[in-house]
């Protein structure tokens, strides 16, 4: 193994060149002699790269299921019934899952979320 491809027994995170134009991680010595890599560190990293990407998000104010006849039949003017009251929270979704439920607000004319709610896990 060349030198620049060892891994650093230093405890920092820090990304080390690894000679051909890539990067790999630095770990921690292993006392068995072998070397790990810090988990909580590589995962910081990790999210580090990725909180830059956009994603899409939807607020769900209600929902209905309507017949193709009553999808036809709307026109300017038609009203939609959802399954919501005015007071219930509306929800938040990311690719379909809901992540949070609030209250929607207008900010600079423009419909916007506070937050009450943020769902964890799968119960949503």
């Amino acid at each position: 193994m060349a030198e620049e491809d060892k891994v650093s027994g230093d405890a920092s995170s820090e990304r080390a060149d690894t000679g051909g134009g890539s990067q790999g991680l630095r770990a921690n010595s292993d006392p068995s002699g072998g070397s790990t890599i810090r988990p909580e560190a590589a995962i910081k990293e990790n999210l580090d790269l990725l909180s830059g990407v956009e994603l899409p998000v939807t607020l769900c104010f209600g929902r209905r299921r309507l017949r193709l006849r009553e999808v036809l039949e709307l026109n300017a003017g038609s009203v939609v019934e959802l399954d919501r009251e005015v007071e219930d929270p509306v929800e938040l979704l990311l690719e379909g899952r809901v992540i949070a439920r609030g209250e929607v607000v207008v900010v600079d004319g423009s419909y916007g979320l506070r937050v009450l709610e943020v769902v964890h896990g799968t119960t949503a």
